[in-house]
């Protein structure tokens, strides 16, 4: 492990997700400025909108995804504890959303929860979910990246149902950071004035051409306990066969 990733591990890794029981190395702590820091709201025109969903239990949104298929949807394998009478809300306005049940899922089976920083082993913080039910109207599958295209420098869009500034966890907010370090399987964005925090994991990563396309190139995954400093992203172009595969097997699952 070099001098960076030490230091990383010092300063202590956590996911963007809202639990605090499991996987506590992988969770970032509660905090006042928990969201999708200094991003905007998302409305019905932005093209994340249509993608992006919430993943909610007990009436609570607890992470985010984006939808992979006809009725799957990526996430974080350490969301899983919301998987178990989980469900997947639809929409922007709060009294006007769709939920369908989730039925079943496959996590990575290689998902290391003691992965913590950018480390030289893969984290696999992956799962596809299947829901019930078909898409509601004005939403569609992501379409993934065939070419790893993620590179130090480049501009992505987050997108997340994360705390916001009024504790709530059920508002769609997005942003954009820089990378600045990756790997084969991921990736790390400076998010000192901008980035993602509690509720957001598993939520997309995009890259925007100069056409306005959204690729889907990331997903959220872990980050440091304060987020502000940076983000920690699973490469989609890395785990497209694996995800492609998972949508093949659950939809032949009984």
């Amino acid at each position: 492990m070099n001098n960076l990733i030490m230091i990383f591990t010092l300063v202590g890794f956590i996911a963007a997700c809202t639990k605090t029981t499991s996987y506590t190395n992988m969770n970032r702590a509660p905090n006042k400025k928990s969201k999708i820091i200094n991003g905007h709201m998302v409305i019905a025109s932005d093209s994340q909108s249509k993608h992006t969903v919430g993943i909610y239990k007990k009436g609570e949104a607890t992470c985010t995804g984006v939808i992979v298929s006809k009725n799957t949807v990526l996430t974080a394998a350490h969301c899983v504890d919301e998987m178990k009478n989980g469900k997947v809300s639809f929409g922007l306005q709060k009294n006007n959303r769709e939920f369908r049940e989730i039925t079943d899922y496959i996590q990575h089976p290689e998902y290391d929860e003691t992965v913590v920083g950018l480390a030289d082993v893969p984290a696999n913080d992956l799962m596809v979910l299947k829901f019930k039910g078909a898409l509601p109207f004005g939403f569609e599958p992501a379409e993934i990246s065939n070419i790893d295209i993620v590179q130090d420098n480049i501009e992505v869009v987050l997108s997340g149902f994360g705390r916001d500034e009024d504790n709530q966890y059920d508002v769609l907010k997005s942003t954009t950071v820089k990378v600045i370090q990756t790997a084969p399987y991921e990736f790390r964005t400076s998010e000192k004035k901008s980035g993602s925090c509690d509720g957001d994991s598993g939520g997309p990563v995009f890259f925007r051409n100069a056409d306005e396309k959204y690729t889907l190139v990331g997903s959220v995954s872990r980050g440091d306990m304060n987020c502000n400093l940076y983000g920690i992203y699973e490469n989609m172009t890395y785990y497209k066969n694996w995800i492609n595969d998972s949508i093949s097997r659950l939809q032949v699952a009984p």
